[in-house]
């Protein structure tokens, strides 16, 4: 993929988060975002001991992260079935539809791909 492209494709890939994932205000809100999905999805749910780990700012700050996430209704909370102390946290259904839109909307433009003549401008 040529740089031109490359760029095109990110300028594409922000319109679509400005417009459908405007609840991200930052970048470590993203990295939050994506990572309990990915733990959802691999069916082992983040715990919030482990995001709380410094490795996405500190503790406080992620906490205030996360509890805006919360009433914003993009991450849900819940207690281990197998242990009540451990919380773990999840995408809503509703945030999940717009990740399923969002990585449809990448295939849709031939993102996916690696000939850049697919790309599509809207």
């Amino acid at each position: 993929m040529s740089d031109w492209n490359f760029f095109l494709a990110k300028c594409l890939l922000r319109e679509f988060e400005r417009k459908e994932l405007h609840f991200i205000g930052s970048l470590e809100d993203l990295d939050l975002v994506w990572l309990i999905g990915y733990a959802q999805q691999t069916g082992k749910p983040a715990g919030l001991k482990e995001l709380l780990n410094g490795n996405f700012g500190s503790p406080k700050t992620v906490q205030r992260r996360l509890e805006r996430l919360r009433r914003l209704l993009i991450v849900e909370y819940t207690r281990s079935d197998e242990d009540a102390r451990r919380i773990q946290l999840f995408l809503t259904p509703a945030t999940l539809k717009r990740i399923d839109r969002y990585k449809q909307y990448i295939l849709d433009n031939g993102m996916n791909s690696r000939d850049p003549s697919l790309f599509i401008r809207r």
